[in-house]
């Protein structure tokens, strides 16, 4: 679990021309136990935990205990460095079809990119 300890939700913005639609900002910890081993001296987000985060926060938003079904389409575009990318943008476009939660998430902060994701999630509970 990376919420608390890792990250915090700053702030969350739901847009009102589309309500599955929604903009997430977070501060990362960068004092984390995960970077004494990723990397010494050089410290950078694993790309494991990019995909977490997206999975943590959409859970906890939808109130659902959801897992990675499907990840069509991952990618790491540019290195987090937290000691200057603390604060970060996670823009959601969710599509639920029974079940199953079709996810577009895109890292960024300002102009830059880190990462982009295309999955389907599902509650753990219905598998």
């Amino acid at each position: 679990m990376l919420l608390g300890d890792f990250l915090k939700i700053i702030e969350t913005d739901y847009s009102n021309d589309n309500p599955s639609s929604f903009k997430v900002t977070i501060e990362l910890n960068d004092r984390h136990k995960i970077f004494k081993g990723h990397f010494p001296g050089n410290p950078v987000v694993p790309g494991v935990c990019m995909i977490q985060i997206v999975k943590e926060i959409l859970s906890k938003l939808l109130k659902k205990n959801l897992h990675l079904y499907e990840g069509s389409n991952i990618k790491f575009i540019s290195v987090i460095k937290p000691e200057i990318n603390r604060i970060l943008n996670i823009d959601y476009n969710i599509k639920q079809e029974n079940d199953i939660f079709r996810v577009s998430a895109l890292i960024s902060f300002e102009e830059k990119i880190f990462f982009k994701f295309k999955g389907k999630f599902r509650n753990k509970l219905e598998c």
